[in-house]
């Protein structure tokens, strides 16, 4: 847990987006390595790929900083530091998504909770429902005193 956090503040510090690729690309190696890299890559492709094309496209005609003209077809201007931008954001995202999934996926969940319970998570988590006929959830169990 502390890898994954500690990963996700060190991505949001760093200026562009060869250092989040890189890290990116270390987190997969890992996973190649642990023997689940075709779980994590398909996962991570089915959340952050529909986010890379909507950030890439919106940040790259219309990030506040463009100056520099990349793609111009009639009216519409692709700008290179719109796409720089939106590929860092889309790097740091991915980041989070892989390291998530590593902890996941490397981790019993058994060993998980007893973990979250020893620093003092409850034992039992609340359950909600949402029944048709109602407008508000119903919620059970919850924390013990």
């Amino acid at each position: 847990m502390a890898v994954v956090v500690g990963l996700t503040v060190i991505v949001f510090l760093l200026p562009n987006f060869l250092g989040p690729a890189l890290i990116a690309v270390v987190l997969l190696g890992v996973a190649a390595v642990a023997g689940f890299l075709d779980r994590v890559a398909k996962l991570a492709a089915v959340v952050t790929v529909p986010f890379l094309i909507a950030v890439v496209i919106v940040q790259g005609l219309f990030y506040a900083g463009n100056e520099t003209p990349l793609i111009a077809i009639g009216p519409v201007t692709f700008w290179e530091e719109g796409l720089s931008y939106g590929l860092l954001v889309f790097f740091r995202v991915l980041v989070v998504v892989c390291a998530v999934l590593l902890m996941v996926y490397s981790t019993h969940p058994k060993k998980m909770m007893v973990a979250f319970i020893d620093k003092g998570y409850p034992r039992s988590w609340p359950t909600c429902s949402w029944p048709r006929s109602s407008s508000s959830p119903r919620c059970s169990g919850g924390p013990r005193p």
